[in-house]
């Protein structure tokens, strides 16, 4: 092992405060912890020939007890006959007292700390009071208010000429034609409807026009959807052929006669579609509904007025504008999509 190493390993080879009054038993026999120390240091230096100039480094950092009852020594011989010449009982007292010592001084250091704190903390709440006085006398003060009876009628009793409530103090009118509202966002149709839309264009007959041989076509169309479907009932799979001369499907028209301009349920025509094709117009129409883009419900300005002729112990409001009437089930306002067809 060369010079460098041996220092290194002598300078770790420290003595344990924490261990000294007690006794080492890894060997035979019990030994001071602080006599088994020298020994074993002392033997490492004189095995590997370490100067004796190390023995001042090692003495040095001893704990405060044991450096204190070992004198000065020069060599290692030295050094393991002073250590070993330290009674334990002597050793047992130091070091009780130095640890008495260093727990008061731990203290005392922890105190002074928590004092700084406080002083700290103390001269923040103080700063903020002082902030918070400045802020109060550069403020002026508040004019009294006096308390204002804006009611002094009850009953039924008429507000006298002149004593009513001021119009400042009215609520303001509500113009329909001065309120702005953000245009409301379409609902989408959903997929399913739309997927059902798209079989129906796909599927549709051919509408035959008002003639001699469109009518000629037609009872064919009735001849072979009755075949093909038998006791069934139309859909977007299976189209109903449309009478010759009548609107299409889709169009918000009659679903009793097949023409546009009136509803069914003021229907006087004496001409009806046949009752399956009736039904295939509703069906029709409901998926065109389904399919296509609604509006939201998105209520509109009701202007209300505050009327004060008269105090009955409520204030009175009057509604000018109620709003249209919405349909969940129809998905839209009831004016916009009924038919009387239903």
């Amino acid at each position: 092992m060369d010079a460098e190493a041996v220092t290194v390993r002598l300078t770790t080879m420290k003595c344990d405060p924490a261990l000294l009054g007690t006794y080492d038993t890894s060997g035979l026999e019990e030994v001071p912890y602080h006599i088994a120390w020298a020994r074993e240091i002392c033997r490492v230096a004189m095995l590997h020939d370490a100067p004796d100039s190390m023995v001042v480094t090692i003495h040095s950092a001893l704990p405060r007890p044991l450096k204190r009852h070992s004198g000065n020594p020069k060599t290692w011989h030295e050094l393991l006959t002073n250590v070993e010449g330290v009674p334990m009982t002597t050793l047992v007292d130091d070091v009780n007292d130095w640890k008495a010592i260093n727990e008061l001084r731990h203290n005392n250091d922890a105190t002074v700390a928590a004092l700084q704190r406080n002083a700290t903390l103390e001269n923040s709440v103080a700063s903020l009071q002082h902030s918070m006085q400045s802020l109060q006398l550069n403020r002026s003060p508040a004019p009294s208010a006096l308390p204002v009876n804006r009611f002094p009628f009850s009953g039924n009793q008429p507000i006298p000429a002149g004593r009513g409530i001021p119009q400042s103090a009215r609520a303001p009118s509500m113009n329909p034609a001065t309120l702005t509202q953000p245009p409301a966002l379409p609902i989408l149709p959903a997929p399913d409807a739309v997927a059902r839309l798209t079989a129906l264009r796909t599927n549709i007959l051919v509408h035959h026009p008002d003639s001699e041989p469109g009518h000629i076509a037609y009872k064919t169309q009735i001849t072979e959807w009755t075949q093909k479907n038998p006791n069934a009932t139309p859909d977007e799979t299976k189209p109903y052929p449309l009478t010759p001369g009548t609107a299409p499907v889709g169009s918000r028209e009659c679903h009793r006669c097949g023409i546009t301009g009136h509803h069914g349920y003021a229907c006087s025509s004496i001409a009806p579609v046949p009752p399956l094709e009736t039904r295939w117009r509703r069906v029709a129409g409901e998926i065109h509904r389904d399919a296509s883009p609604r509006r939201p419900p998105n209520p509109r300005p009701t202007d209300v007025r505050f009327m004060d002729t008269q105090w009955t112990g409520q204030p009175v409001y009057v509604a000018y504008q109620a709003p249209p009437s919405w349909s969940t089930e129809a998905g839209g306002y009831i004016e916009e999509w009924q038919q009387g067809n239903e």
